[in-house]
């Protein structure tokens, strides 16, 4: 999918560059000199972490104050 729309595609943007695809996962590994698969549990623990307040966020902060 475009890994956040539920859509199964995991390579299409729907014509918004917003959408998280398989090739960003691939260049943010290639980035840090890490694989696909190290990179996705590197994004899982992060998130995780911010979402049990261990890690702070400006960005989730941000959108949380305008919803």
């Amino acid at each position: 999918m475009c890994l956040d729309c539920g859509c199964k595609l995991p390579d299409e943007r729907h014509g918004d560059k917003r959408h998280i695809i398989m090739q960003d996962i691939v260049d943010a590994g290639k980035a840090n000199e890490n694989s696909a698969d190290q990179t996705f549990q590197t994004i899982e623990e992060t998130t995780r972490m911010v979402l049990e307040g261990k890690l702070q966020s400006n960005a989730l902060k941000a959108a949380s104050a305008r919803a």
